[in-house]
């Protein structure tokens, strides 16, 4: 009496293994996108974090009363913020004199947008800004 396994049986077992990969594959690649969208929404988070800070601190211009022209929701202030963690590839912040904030971030797969609390995603900064 032989010992072992005949042609067709592993051959199904190979069918079986290729069928369970190919279900499960693209679960768990989409797991890996959303947790990594994840992160970035959180890093988008930080900079506005940063940039309420950098409005805080630098509103009133130095022994004046007068508000930083530097708030007028047109100039990008990004590269003012203090940024700790993921860093977008590219990123436009903007602040108006009330304190609102608008922003722009471009990572690997994904672009951002923060306007009023909510964060979308765009295709361009067009869309966002």
């Amino acid at each position: 009496m032989k010992k072992g396994f005949t042609l067709i049986e592993l051959l199904m077992i190979i069918v079986i293994l290729g069928v369970i990969i190919t279900i499960t594959a693209p679960i768990l690649i989409n797991l890996n996108r959303n947790a990594t969208i994840e992160t970035y929404k959180k890093s988008v988070n930080g900079i506005e974090r940063a940039a309420q800070n950098y409005y805080d601190r630098n509103y009133i211009l130095d022994g004046t009363m007068e508000v930083n022209p530097m708030f007028d929701g047109t100039t990008n202030l990004y590269d003012e913020l203090i940024l700790d963690g993921e860093k977008p590839n590219s990123a436009t912040v903007f602040i108006d004199e009330e304190g609102n904030i608008q922003i722009y971030a471009s990572f690997d797969i994904i672009n951002l947008c923060k306007v009023n609390s909510e964060i979308n995603e765009v295709v361009d900064e067009q869309e966002c800004l």
